[in-house]
Formats: C-alpha cells, sequence, structure tokens
C-alpha cells in the first residue's frame, strides 16, 4: 500500500511541473508562451559566434485573424510556429510583419508566404533583404502601417523612429493588450550593445527617445529581440546604454 501511494505521489508531482510549465509550446527549436490576453510570445534560435542565441518575437490572434511579428529564425521553427497557431486558433487569415531585415526576424519568410501568410513589410527592410525572390511577394507600407484585426477587436500600430540596430528598424504596439515590440532596438535590463555590424549608434538614443512619446512608451509589457521581456525601463536602459555614443 505504501508503496502505491509512493507512486501516486510521484506522477502528481510530476504531472503538477509539466503543467506548471510556462511555456504552452516548448521543443528544441521553438518556445511560445502566453504574454497577454490576445498576446503570445515566441523564441526561436540563431547561431552567433558559435553561440546558440535565444530570438524573440510575438503573436497575437483577434477573433479569426492573427499577427506574426518576426518570423521564427528559419523555416523548420516557423512550421511549428503555424501549425501551433493553425491547430490552436484556426485563423482564417494570417498576416506577418518583420522588425527589421536580419535573419532573426525574416529567416522563415518563405515557410510563411508557402503556409499562405500575406507579409507587410516596411519599405526600406525590403530594400535591404537579400532574397529577391521573397522580396517580391511582400507587401510595401511606408511609413507606418496601422492593421485592424477581429473585426476591429485589435490594432496593431506599426512605426518607423528612426535608425538604430539598423536603419530600418520598426516598433509594434498591440492593442487593446498595451505590449510594445521593439526588437532588437529594444535592449534587455542588463544586456550589451550586441550586433552593430549594421548599427546607427550615433541615433540610437534618439530613436528611442521618439519611441517614449505617446502611447509607445505607455505599454504595460516590452518585448526585447533577446533577452527577458520587461516594462518602458528597457526603453530607458537602451536609451542610457546609447547616450554616450552622441
Amino acid at each position: 500500500m505504501a508503496k502505491y501511494l509512493i507512486f501516486i505521489f510521484v506522477v502528481f508531482a510530476l504531472s503538477c511541473s509539466r503543467s506548471s510549465s510556462r511555456y504552452l509550446l516548448e521543443t528544441s527549436t521553438l518556445k511560445i508562451e502566453k504574454i497577454g490576453e490576445h498576446t503570445y510570445q515566441h523564441i526561436s534560435y540563431i547561431d552567433y559566434k558559435g553561440n546558440a542565441v535565444g530570438c524573440n518575437g510575438v503573436f497575437a490572434v483577434f477573433g479569426d485573424e492573427a499577427i506574426i511579428i518576426d518570423s521564427p529564425t528559419d523555416d523548420a521553427a516557423t512550421i511549428e510556429l503555424l501549425e501551433y497557431i493553425k491547430s490552436n486558433f484556426q485563423p482564417t487569415r494570417i498576416v506577418a510583419i518583420p522588425n527589421h531585415f536580419h535573419s532573426d526576424c525574416t529567416g522563415g519568410f518563405k515557410a510563411m508566404l508557402d503556409f499562405g501568410v500575406v507579409i507587410y513589410a516596411y519599405s526600406e527592410t525590403i530594400k535591404l533583404m537579400e532574397d529577391q525572390e521573397i522580396v517580391s511577394k511582400v507587401n510595401p507600407f511606408y511609413p507606418h502601417l496601422d492593421m485592424q484585426l477581429g473585426n476591429g477587436e485589435g490594432v496593431v500600430f506599426n512605426r518607423y523612429f528612426g535608425p538604430a540596430h539598423t536603419q530600418d528598424n520598426i516598433a509594434s504596439y498591440i492593442l487593446p493588450d498595451s505590449i510594445l515590440f521593439g526588437g532588437c532596438m529594444v535592449k534587455s535590463i542588463g544586456a550589451s550593445k550586441g550586433n552593430l555590424a549594421d548599427a546607427n549608434t550615433s541615433q540610437w538614443s534618439k530613436t528611442i527617445s521618439n519611441m517614449k512619446q505617446g502611447m509607445f512608451g505607455n505599454a504595460k509589457l516590452v518585448v526585447p529581440g533577446h533577452g527577458k521581456v520587461g516594462g518602458v525601463e528597457l526603453l530607458d536602459y537602451t536609451q542610457k546604454l546609447f547616450e554616450q555614443e552622441k
């Protein structure tokens, strides 16, 4: 009897452990976590100087429509994400927008197009993308794009505030969840300046200052391109990090 009770306790403990995980999906290539009433964070990985770096993106679902901001880093992880969205939400329409042209934002675009996702991108992002076959299938906008989803249940504001991590980086704000996706132009607390290969470090602080004006600066949650999600303190941290570059 004692052995039987121990067995039940172990099974119960394992079950609680699995159910308490913060991730709705966790594989070797993709993690998904709910961060708002309608909004989810996805994390995929890219090799940077021999290290696997986690790359953040988000998606939001309103009614029968979904929007993905930044694809996962490659087609395989993107297919995982799309299958998850399809099986759990059954959207009739999926759209996508990249934060900037780097592969941690656009690496899964081929899989998205094959899946029937409609992709929009800032016109400068399209100019900087290398794969011309994909570029020809992306819908440009300049300089801003506001999207209503689910018969107006949700609105996603996409804005260009200036150069920072790249010349083309935008920010996206999801209503009504009040979530700001800043991508790689926003740093998690304690993060270094990161990859500066295409950066404009002299304008970075000013761009963040521009972003902090209005509703973007009042976000309840801020998602950086890499690292932990936080509040508007991430904007303050990033601005200070690059102030010395002026």
